[in-house]
């Protein structure tokens, strides 16, 4: 498409310039958990981009790769490093949108919005069919959509338009708006016909290959982008920054480097614990999970003593930080006396906290 076409798509969609993408981190930079992993089901490696493989019979890898198309610096990799022999269920990438991210498709109304799924792929092996879907948070609406791969080891742009479903329940909470699926592999049951909405749940489209039951298969992908209208517009590239923040609201993880680094005020509640106050740097979606290293890790240090922690405990209830409650592992100290938390000088000279607020 020439630009001049772009720009006359573009003004009669009447979608703005920016914040057009409904995507988090659709250029794979932020990788706030590592930048590998291989747990059959959960976040890792990238933000916001979840695996959910059910065939526990197959073993995979996903990491963020610098292997990536002109204009990107990361793709997402997913490897089945030990194969199935079939496929029970499904394997699949998760991107879960924010239902109050997707309020203004007006999806489950005669108003519903028309809108494109665009990507890159790259897979090591030619296939006529792979494919996903978008499902609503019940489970009971799927749009099952397909897409080729035409050569091997190549990067490939793909564009799905979808038609606004005018039924249905799409929250336009703090929930799951909408789930989007790109499948690996899925088991017949989970498939079902492309390209139209039905009042089921499925991963992909009926007749699609898989990936998952072929040893060290790779699928890698990036320049994800879903927006309003029937045409793809160029990649929405933002800022390192605004991305991480975009993440943060979901999961934070704050590191605490060097020894005795200093981390939070606190206050002698007992003669051998203190309670602190850390803030988190974005407010979260909802009350997060909080876990972080060892007791070890920490150094409790008041006026009167101070001593390596013993215990951890954190007390959540708040989107805004988390109150920490360190037990000193000797002496004591003086209860209603301020004193502060910092890093053990031990290896590894390190603490964190992780803040989990995913959809």
């Amino acid at each position: 498409m020439s630009k001049a076409a772009e720009l006359a798509a573009l003004i009669g969609s009447q979608t703005a310039l920016s914040n057009r993408n409904l995507i988090i981190n659709g250029a794979m930079q932020v990788a706030q958990r590592g930048t590998s992993g291989t747990s059959l089901d959960g976040y890792q490696a990238v933000d916001r981009f979840k695996t959910s493989c059910g065939s526990t019979n197959t073993s995979i890898s996903v990491t963020q790769e610098t292997d990536a198309p002109v204009g990107f610096k990361n793709s997402l990799k997913y490897e089945v490093t030990s194969a199935a022999g079939s496929v029970a269920n499904s394997s699949a990438f998760q991107y879960k949108v924010e239902g109050q991210d997707m309020s203004h498709l007006e999806w489950g109304t005669a108003n519903a919005k028309t809108v494109t799924l665009s990507f890159y792929v790259k897979c090591s092996q030619t296939i006529s069919s792979l494919g996903g879907s978008i499902t609503n948070s019940d489970f009971n609406m799927t749009y099952p959509f397909d897409y080729g791969v035409s050569a091997a080891n190549t990067w490939e742009k793909k564009e799905i338009t979808i038609e606004g479903p005018t039924t249905g329940t799409w929250l336009d909470t703090n929930g799951i708006g909408l789930d989007i699926n790109f499948n690996l592999g899925s088991a017949s049951a989970r498939l079902a016909t492309k390209d139209v909405w039905a009042n089921t749940v499925a991963r992909g489209p009926t007749g699609a290959g898989d990936l998952v039951t072929t040893v060290n298969a790779t699928w890698q992908i990036t320049g994800v982008q879903l927006e309003v209208g029937e045409t793809a517009m160029p990649f929405e590239h933002r800022s390192f920054g605004d991305e991480l923040q975009r993440c943060q609201r979901y999961y934070e993880k704050q590191t605490f480097t060097g020894a005795f680094q200093f981390v939070c005020n606190s206050l002698n509640t007992t003669t051998t614990q203190v309670e602190g106050f850390i803030p988190f740097n974005t407010e979260k979606r909802v009350s997060p999970t909080v876990t972080s290293s060892a007791a070890s890790t920490w150094r409790v240090n008041a006026i009167s003593n101070d001593a390596t922690a013993s215990g951890v405990n954190w007390f959540t209830g708040t989107k805004y930080g988390v109150r920490g409650q360190w037990t000193r592992s000797s002496g004591t100290h003086v209860i209603r006396e301020a004193s502060y938390i910092n890093v053990e000088n031990a290896s590894p000279n390190e603490a964190y906290i992780s803040v989990d607020a995913e959809l």
